[in-house]
């Protein structure tokens, strides 16, 4: 390359691109910028500094003549005080004439106690009839062209009056327009001598500014053998001058230098390239090797939604070969029908940058199900700079995964079932057959909708008593399908309960051989209660009783599991520790008679504490014990039974239930009504369903087992106090209900079997 061929490149590359030409329009010099920034420096500045001494000024005077107006009133206030005592007109006329010489002062008016003019001077204003009734303390009052003060008049004697003088402000205005023209013509004045000395600083400046701006302007446009700057005066702008010319020698010597190194540059660049070209193949290389043997899934998605050709070989295998320029939408369509689309919606949102990318990201589908494959789906932005450029999708097979993590929970929960057993037979066995029941009624012909949705939760909350987590999350799945799908479980969902229970029962089997159900639960003080009496002489048939008593279930035992699954669940819901009462009294029940009611009665204490009790942080801010309270008890007089469930957390807005019952055109007139559609089907206050309650059916369910073995339910509550719901049976000596054969419904029973209702706290 030669000399000139070199110089002219650098100039063309020196020179300014179409994009950094100056933009088109009107252009101001230096000079006359500076000429204008000095000018309204000067004009403002003058303008400001007139405006605040006239303003103090024109202040000062006005307060002048208030204090003098307020010495006048307070002086002759003194003076007229005798006249007032002594309705003397004399001595106050003579206070006014020596008062009056001033020429300021426009009227005087003196009020006796009465309110009566005793002397005036001058023509005073309409206003002044206000002052007659007196005043306790001297007042300046501003008007419109005076100052008037009013003082009160107090004699030795006694009697006291009114004093009001006003002085007028003419003089005053005469002084403040004076002050104005002088104000005016000192600041025009200065106004003239800043504007000259301000030409005559932006005329030098502008100069010697515009020789350095048009030498850079030459140099930019390439010309680079520029001559020196002639440098006058000694300040920045000689400086700036001074530093244009060294740095233009140093440009030309640089310029110089760039020639001779080009070439030798441009030789190690190729030799440089030719390597690095080498190295990138081998890496493509090792990277294909790698990619075709590894069992997840990668390849890089444009913003498009085209895949690169590079992609891991177990892809082709999941989903086959994709065609030439096939997006992964259609891709995902074909070996998946249905599934592409899903993937579009999310992959279009992409582009929205008014959300946070991760929640972009989130939106894209993390799985694809059907019948042979589980993949997971995993996203990694790729960025140019700041700009999302591309994605690595990371595709798993899920399988593998899903089968291991179902196999360790259900050894966790032959672990926990291991631990029920051995802690609680009884209990343990009647929840395997109450579930084998309660699975068998779920996939059996056809129940209606609200009742298949009560069987579920009930499963899921009985299940949830003794850790079985595996059945808690599928009964979930099965309430979501149910409730916003078809009415009837498909039977794929048929196969997975059925399959899913029989697998976990035929475990739980092995564990309960051998254990008998005939077993009594008899307590060390049950034993001591019949030996004392024994040892007292009692009665043959009251020792019988106490005896024949063992083989009823003590309802110690059935609280005392309730209150466990309490404690446990406040756990999960960041809800503890709480504070569980249990208060059995003593009372026994038979063992099989209550088995549906106890069962359904986890939906009333997982009430209480998902809907009841508030976290610690909310408690304390509302003046509660940091710490939730709840108390299960059972209590009996003669044949009567009442078991209680009671919490100390926010109550219930009985207002919004009689909302939610005229929206489904229940009565709720009165707190019975109410009562009625708290315990009814389908209507819950909690705008989405959690895995713990949120449906509306559990409070019914507890309704339906309730009145099943002839029960009534009464609910009382109130606002950040808290809830007790209080169920009342009729039972006979060997602890078993008593249905009437002809049972008169309450009028809450008869609302709820007429309405169906809504469920608030479920």
């Amino acid at each position: 390359m030669s000399k000139e061929d070199s110089r002219a490149q650098v100039a063309s590359q020196a020179r300014p691109q179409p994009s950094e030409a100056p933009k088109s329009g009107k252009r101001f010099s230096i000079k006359l910028k500076l000429l204008v920034l000095f000018g309204a420096t000067t004009i403002g500045g003058v303008v400001a500094l007139s405006g605040i001494f006239l303003s103090k000024e024109i202040t000062d005077s006005r307060a002048a003549l208030q204090r003098k107006a307020a010495a006048y009133g307070a002086l002759a206030a003194r003076q007229v005080a005798p006249a007032v005592a002594f309705d003397d007109k004399q001595t106050a006329r003579e206070v006014f004439d020596a008062v009056a010489l001033d020429n300021d002062i426009e009227s005087m008016t003196l009020f006796n106690a009465s309110g009566e003019v005793l002397h005036a001077r001058g023509s005073a204003g309409a206003w002044i009839s206000a002052a007659k009734g007196g005043v306790q303390e001297q007042k300046v009052v501003e008007l419109k062209d005076k100052i008037a003060v009013v003082n009160p008049v107090v004699s030795a004697e006694g009697p006291r009056g009114t004093l009001v003088i006003e002085l007028s402000t003419k003089q005053l205005e005469a002084a403040v327009m004076s002050m104005t023209k002088t104000a005016v013509g000192v600041g025009l004045s200065a106004i003239a001598i800043g504007m000259l000395l301000a030409y005559f600083i932006a005329n030098s400046l502008g100069r010697r500014i515009g020789a350095v701006a048009r030498a850079a302007v030459a140099v930019s446009g390439g010309s680079l053998e520029q001559p020196a700057i002639a440098v006058t005066g000694a300040d920045e702008v000689t400086d700036l001058a001074l530093g244009f010319n060294v740095m233009m020698r140093e440009i030309q010597r640089l310029f110089r230098q760039a020639r001779e190194t080009a070439a030798t540059e441009k030789s190690r660049l190729e030799h440089l390239v030719h390597e690095r070209t080498q190295e990138l193949d081998q890496r493509s290389a090792d990277m294909r090797l790698v990619l075709d043997n590894v069992s997840q899934g990668f390849l890089t998605v444009g913003m498009d939604g085209r895949m690169s050709r590079e992609r891991s070989a177990i892809i082709d295998t999941w989903l086959g070969t994709p065609h030439e320029g096939e997006t992964l939408f259609e891709y995902i369509d074909h070996a998946l029908p249905g599934k592409g689309d899903y993937l579009r919606v999310g992959w279009e949102a992409l582009n929205d940058d008014w959300m946070p990318l991760e929640m972009r990201l989130g939106q894209l589908p993390s799985e694809f199900r059907t019948d042979k494959l589980h993949l997971g789906l995993a996203y990694q932005p790729i960025k140019d700079g700041d700009a999302l450029h591309k994605l690595l999708v990371i595709v798993t097979d899920m399988a593998p995964m899903a089968e291991r993590m179902r196999a360790e929970a259900e050894e966790r929960e032959l672990v926990q079932a291991v631990r029920k057993l051995l802690s609680d037979h009884r209990g343990f066995r009647e929840y395997i057959e109450e579930a084998s029941s309660l699975v068998a009624d779920i996939i059996g012909p056809d129940p209606d909708k609200p009742r298949r949705l009560r069987l579920l939760h009930t499963l899921k909350g009985n299940s949830a008593i003794f850790g079985f987590e595996t059945i808690v999350r599928l009964c979930h799945e099965l309430e979501e399908t149910v409730q916003h799908g078809q009415p009837v479980l498909s039977e794929a969902d048929q196969q997975r309960l059925l399959q899913t229970w029989d697998r976990l029962k035929a475990k739980v089997d092995v564990l309960m051989h051998g254990k008998s159900n005939e077993l009594l639960e008899v307590r060390r003080t049950d034993v001591q209660h019949v030996v004392a009496n024994l040892n007292a002489g009692a009665r043959a048939s009251l020792i019988t009783r106490l005896i024949h008593a063992w083989d009823m279930e003590p309802a110690q035992a059935r609280l005392s599991r309730l209150a466990d699954y309490t404690r446990s669940l406040a756990g999960r819901l960041e809800k503890a520790p709480i504070s569980v009462d249990v208060e059995a009294n003593d009372v026994r029940l038979h063992p099989t008679a209550w088995i549906g009611f106890w069962q359904s009665m986890v939906h009333v204490v997982r009430n209480a504490v998902d809907h009841g009790l508030e976290g610690p942080d909310a408690r304390r801010q509302v003046g509660k014990p940091e710490q939730g309270h709840i108390w299960l008890r059972t209590r009996q007089e003669g044949n009567r039974l009442q078991i209680i469930v009671q919490d100390d957390g926010s109550g219930i807005d009985w207002a919004r239930i009689a909302r939610l019952a005229q929206k489904r055109h229940l009565p709720s007139g009165n707190h019975e009504q109410l009562v009625a559609a708290l315990l009814s089907d389908g209507v819950t206050t909690r705008e989405q369903a959690s895995q713990t309650s949120g449906r509306g059916v559990g409070l019914s369910a507890v309704r339906d087992a309730c009145a099943a073995i002839g029960g009534t339910i009464s609910v009382e509550a109130q606002i950040g106090k808290g809830t007790t719901f209080c169920f009342t049976f009729h039972v006979d000596a060997q602890g078993q209900p008593v249905v009437p054969a002809h049972p008169v419904a309450s009028e809450t029973r008869r609302l709820i079997a007429a309405n169906g209702g809504s469920s608030f706290r479920n």
